[in-house]
Formats: structure tokens, sequence, C-alpha cells
């Protein structure tokens, strides 16, 4: 489905959206200049955010939880830290916050410093694991993940600069972090996605012609990769320099890409994110079972089946589909739930804003 251009609405999103309260984290270090243009782009769209980041990259730890057992040994990511100080804090200087002690509306992880495509990164990411832990937990959660794979520090970062890739990662997340967030009355209750449901939102490569726009719904399978060294007993195992067996991209493996869950109409995000200009967006579910299911789960004590497809089934991602159409179509001054879709030329199945 088409959508008026995303950021033209960003300022009626700001004004009209509920004011949130974030935490705001990543895998790739709080100093990370990805992270601290996503934070000022939430806190000039009015939201209240929190920055709760690992000291060191923590890249490829999925929904790890390890508590520290000493206080900061070193100067962590980035080189921001002091040895010796508490192992939960502050930087030297670092952000006066009055997140502190609320309740979290909304966990946003990333950008991450490169992409996070398909079934096999989705237990594997540490950016999409803070998401799904957080979902896990009822708390709405979105990952984003940047193509560019740029790896620096907010200090190397012009926060200024609106053609700086990391601003404008943090403009198109922001927007759409504001567009969930329109129309919602936090304070009686409502969620900016459904209970068990998060995105998995990755931009494309960003340069002078490509701005990440328009966004597009899509699924984790289609065109996925997964990993060579994980199947070496049915493919050539890759080896580095020294000899040793490493990652090695294997594309086409029928179970990473069978559609079992979502909708099988969308296109795969691997595809569009490595081809296109788009930024995809990608509904994902976590613990979800339904009644009749959770009755048979309950029976099968010693053998219960599971799926590498972690798509939100398509009836749970109805309304959130239709929250966002209603966002990024100009309907503002329209209840949500009762506009009237407007002409617009079909792209297959599911939404793209632009």
């Amino acid at each position: 489905m088409r959508f008026a251009t995303i950021s033209a609405a960003a300022a009626l999103l700001s004004s009209a959206s509920a004011h949130l309260n974030i935490v705001l984290t990543n895998d790739d270090g709080f100093g990370s200049a990805n992270i601290r243009a996503l934070y000022n782009e939430l806190t000039k769209q009015n939201h209240s955010v929190l920055i709760v980041g690992p000291a060191e990259n923590q890249s490829g730890t999925g929904g790890t939880t390890v508590w520290p057992t000493s206080n900061l040994t070193s100067r962590g990511g980035h080189d921001l830290l002091i040895p010796g100080a508490y192992f939960a804090g502050q930087e030297a200087g670092g952000l006066n916050n009055p997140s502190i002690n609320k309740s979290v509306d909304l966990v946003v992880s990333g950008p991450n410093e490169g992409s996070n495509l398909g079934p096999l990164v989705f237990t594997l990411s540490g950016t999409l694991g803070a998401a799904y832990v957080a979902v896990g937990r009822g708390i709405p959660a979105v990952a984003f993940s940047a193509g560019n794979s740029t790896k620096r520090s907010y200090k190397d970062w012009n926060p200024n600069d609106p053609t700086d890739i990391a601003n404008v990662h943090g403009k198109l997340g922001a927007d759409l972090v504001s567009a969930l967030a329109y129309g919602r009355d936090i304070s009686k209750g409502d969620k900016v996605l459904p209970t068990s449901l998060g995105l998995n939102v990755n931009f494309p490569k960003i340069n002078s012609t490509c701005r990440g726009l328009p966004m597009i719904q899509t699924r984790l399978t289609g065109s996925a990769l997964t990993d060579k060294a994980h199947v070496a007993f049915t493919c050539t195992v890759v080896f580095n320099a020294a000899g040793f067996p490493t990652y090695g991209d294997l594309a086409g493996a029928s179970g990473i890409n069978n559609c079992v869950t979502g909708d099988c109409d969308l296109p795969g995000e691997t595809l569009i994110s490595t081809t296109t200009c788009m930024t995809t967006v990608t509904v994902s579910v976590c613990l979800f079972l339904s009644a009749k299911e959770e009755q048979a789960a309950h029976a099968l004590t010693t053998s219960q089946a599971f799926s590498v497809d972690y798509d939100a089934p398509q009836a749970y991602t109805a309304s959130t589909k239709e929250h966002l159409e209603y966002t990024v179509l100009n309907k503002l001054n329209t209840a949500p739930g009762s506009y009237k879709k407007r002409d617009w030329q079909p792209r297959g199945k599911g939404m793209i804003f632009e």
C-alpha cells in the first residue's frame, strides 16, 4: 500500500504523537554515533529517552544477559570511560536524563552498525536480542539496523549536519517511532504495538542519491542467507587465511526461506534492503501461542515442533499496518480507524511509505 512521504508529515506526527518514555539501547556500545543521532531525533520529537548501552561492543550476543562481576576494568568502546568506575553509571560528564524511574513505553534498539536481515540473525543479533527480550516482557520494541556498517564514536559525529549518515538514520527512525506513537493515549494503557509483536527495520546503504525512502513492509523469509560454517555437513566449509573455518554466506537454503507464519505475499527483507533504496519494516513475533497451541504445548511434554520463521501471523499485524497507513497517508485530521484509503497504485501486498 502506498504512503505519502513520511518525512513530510513528521512535524504533524511529532506534535500529535504520544509522549513516550523510551529506553534506547544497542549492541555496538553506548558511545556510537548511530545511537546518539537517534537519541537527538527522538528527543526533538518530544520523547523522553534514556540510553542504556554496553561499555564494549556486544555484537552477535543475541538475547544473552551477562551480569557484571566487577567495576569497569577498561575505558570501554571509543575510550569513553574511566577504569575502576562503578559498573553501571554514566560516562564522565555524561547525559543527565529525566527518564530514570519512569515506566517504559517503548524499547528502541540501534541503529546497528550493519544490517540484520533474515531469520539467521534474528536470534544472533544483539540489536534484535534487546528488542525481543523487551517484547517477551510485554514492552513494545523496534530494532533498527543500518546497511552502511559505519563504525564511529559520537565524538566524530556532527549532530548539526543533516547529510551525516547517522543523522539520516536517526531521522528515519524517529519519524517511524512517532508514527507508531501518533494518537496513542499512553495514560489509558494504549501501546504503540500489540503485545508480542516487534518491528525489525533495516535501512539500505545511505548515500547522496539514496535516503532510505520509501519504506516497505517485508517478511524475514525470502532470499535470506544462512551460514555455510553452520551447515558444514551439506556444503563446503569456508576457511580463512589461517586455515580455520569461518563464516560464509549460503544463499537459497530452503529451511530458512520457507514462509510458514507470516504473509507469504510480502517481499523478503534481504532482497529489498540489498538491491533497492527502500527501508524494510518487518513485523516479527515473540513468545506467541494461540490458545489452541498452548493446549497442544501442554500435551506435548517430550516433543514440540518449532519454526525458524519468526514473522508475525498476518492477522496480528493488521492493526499495526492500518495505524501506520493512517499516520503517513496525510489522514491526520481523521480519527484513527475511520479513514478511507486514498487512491494508490499497489505494489503487491503490504505497506509502502514514501
